[in-house]
């Protein structure tokens, strides 16, 4: 029995036209938006303009973007032992 004969059957429709009738209905909803809500300014968001640098990103030790200084410490390390007590 081929998919064609159970969607007859059953009277459903295919999953592409299902899927296609669920989209149109949220962008519906979403170009009824207000302009200044996010979907609806990414209904017009140009791409093109946007530029990214070629090649892989640079390494960094911190999320921050600068990197530690040897004198440095990381948050939470105090350099005391537990026989020293906390």
């Amino acid at each position: 029995m081929s998919n064609a004969e159970v969607r007859n059957r059953t009277g459903m429709a295919k999953l592409e036209e299902i899927f296609k009738e669920r989209r149109l209905r949220l962008l519906g909803h979403v170009i009824r938006t207000e302009d200044c809500r996010i979907p609806n300014q990414a209904l017009n968001w140009n791409l093109s303009s946007m530029n990214r640098k070629q090649g892989r990103p640079q390494k960094t030790s911190n999320v921050s973007g600068g990197a530690l200084n040897s004198t440095e410490t990381k948050p939470g390390k105090t350099g005391r032992t537990l026989s020293e007590g906390i």
